[in-house]
């Protein structure tokens, strides 16, 4: 058996919380006098239905006659307290025994007509005190009939009566409800926040299938898709020189040896970083020794710049025969003995090798965003690619102008392959935030987990051998603190509104709160956790 002891104000919630809560199936509950609850009968019929559906049993005790005398019209058993603080039950002395659960197997039989016995003068006592409160209203009533005869009362007043006693019950139950039922508070807290810089790097793997939030690895999908890229545009920057081409007469000499050399239509001479090309074949007689001395053979060949140009109108100059093997070009060499002419300058655009280069690099460029955009779209809300992360390469590049042909500007269109990993968004915020908690020991948080603000990445390799794709993640988001107030709850009950924001302003990491009561006559927190409800917002105007 369990004694508890109760408050004079006590509320039937707390102490229907209190029965339920205890282990024993016997419980005595001790009132102060003039307690609220005991000199309420909706109160007392209200805990004794109660305990009957969790299976206890309940005997009110109280030095209060009045909550004494209600308790027994609900059907609750009574005790009262001696002088001595004693307990002293009226129906029977309730005595735990330690071996009870032993006795009830072997006396199982024997207590069961006891329990009937009971039950039986239970419900014979609760009849005849009914039958009592009949006999007393029918007296009442005669009374009063009697009194209105003599005194002729209209119908109203007896009407009154009539309906005065469900209006009691019911403002009773109002009355119950609205102090006991309807209080809620609902409390606001703006927490204070920061913006914090982090950075990461993430592995995304198309050959795991499980997420690794220790070393920050995520299962990928790898795919190839061809895309089509149009015709894109392009200035000509090369340049070509169309003017007329110098001339002029060398003379070749051959000290190499006394056999006669022979060079063909084309031989190249070169001098001062320009190339002459020689117009017909030649031979060049061999070297003779007159007097002890060796006379090189000579001829003379017709030549022409390798390019139109005033700057191929060279002065007299020395010519190194470029066609030759090195071990030649010493002592067979060649010699202007006039300045050349007949050069004239002309440049104009034309299409050149560089051109083309850089035009099929845009082109590969151009290709990986239209591929980047078409694969985004046709993505689910939950998959994601990494922006910049598409291994493309060009397939066909077609232009409208050939190298070297003259044009201001041109063409070309293609077709690009690419390479890509996808994989779930979830995955990456679990390890943005798994890496936060980390870094800040389980302690902030991040307010906007939305990728799409606040995170950039860059792509630091894609292997198409293993198919990882390394990325460098920086995010820059609103952080706060952790919050635990649903551990404080029980520590606002019955504060009022200045007393509450008191108490929440305390802890530094909350910026303002805001409390509310309903209905409007409420003016302190509920003691009851689930009447208390706590909403905590981010303060993400904090700069």
């Amino acid at each position: 058996m369990k004694t508890i002891y109760l408050e004079i104000d006590e509320e039937i919630t707390s102490v229907i919380d209190k029965i339920k809560k205890s282990k024993e199936r016997e419980i005595v509950l001790i009132f102060p006098k003039e307690a609220i609850i005991a000199r309420s009968i909706v109160s007392l019929k209200l805990l004794k239905k109660q305990a009957e559906d969790f299976g206890k049993k309940i005997i009110i005790s109280s030095l209060d006659d009045i909550g004494i005398n209600l308790a027994k019209r609900v059907g609750l058993k009574t005790a009262k307290q001696n002088k001595k603080g004693e307990i002293e039950i009226e129906e029977a002395e309730i005595k735990r025994n330690d071996n009870l659960e032993q006795e009830k197997e072997t006396k199982e039989e024997l207590i069961k007509p006891l329990l009937q016995n009971q039950e039986e003068q239970k419900e014979t006592e609760i009849l005849a005190e009914e039958k009592k409160q009949k006999r007393e209203i029918k007296t009442i009533r005669k009374k009063e009939l009697e009194r209105n005869k003599e005194k002729k009362v209209p119908l109203v007043p007896r009407l009154g009566i009539k309906l005065g006693i469900p209006i009691i019950i019911f403002l009773t139950l109002i009355f119950y409800l609205a102090f006991f039922y309807l209080p809620k508070a609902r409390i606001d807290v703006i927490q204070k926040t920061e913006t914090k810089k982090y950075e990461l790097e993430a592995v995304i793997d198309a050959k795991t299938e499980n997420l690794d939030l220790e070393k920050n690895i995520i299962p990928g999908k790898l795919d190839t898709k061809e895309f089509e890229v149009p015709n894109k545009k392009f200035d000509v920057k090369g340049e070509k020189e169309i003017g007329d081409k110098a001339r002029g007469e060398i003379f070749v000499y051959n000290k190499y040896s006394s056999k006669t050399q022979v060079l063909s239509k084309g031989t190249q001479f070169k001098t001062q970083d320009k190339i002459f090309l020689a117009l017909s074949d030649f031979e060049v007689p061999g070297a003779k020794i007159e007097g002890g001395q060796t006379i090189p053979g000579q001829a003379k060949v017709e030549v022409e710049a390798e390019k139109g140009g005033t700057e191929y109108n060279i002065s007299p100059s020395t010519f190194v025969i470029v066609s030759l093997p090195l071990l030649k070009q010493e002592d067979i060499w060649g010699e202007s003995r006039t300045k050349f002419s007949g050069g004239t300058s002309k440049k104009i655009k034309a299409l050149s090798e560089d051109d083309l280069k850089h035009a099929r690099e845009e082109l590969t460029k151009e290709g990986s965003k239209i591929a980047e955009e078409e694969i985004k779209k046709s993505l689910s809300d939950e998959k994601m690619l990494i922006p910049g992360s598409l291994k493309t390469d060009l397939l066909i590049a077609q232009t409208d102008t050939k190298v070297g042909q003259e044009a201001t500007t041109f063409e070309i269109n293609g077709k690009v392959k690419t390479k890509f990993i996808i994989f779930n968004k979830k995955d990456l915020e679990d390890i943005i935030s798994s890496s936060v908690e980390k870094k800040t020991e389980n302690k902030e948080f991040i307010v906007d987990k939305n990728l799409d603000k606040g995170v950039s990445f860059e792509v630091k390799n894609f292997d198409e051998v293993t198919n990882k794709l390394l990325v460098k993640i920086k995010i820059e988001k609103t952080f706060a603190k952790k919050l635990n107030i649903e551990l404080k709850k029980d520590e606002l009950f019955g504060l009022k509104e200045p007393e509450v924001k008191k108490k929440l302003l305390e802890n530094s990491e909350i910026k303002e709160v805001s409390v509310s009561f309903w209905p409007f006559w409420v003016n302190q927190v509920p003691k009851d956790n689930k009447k208390i409800d706590i909403f905590i917002k981010q303060n993400l105007d904090q700069k």
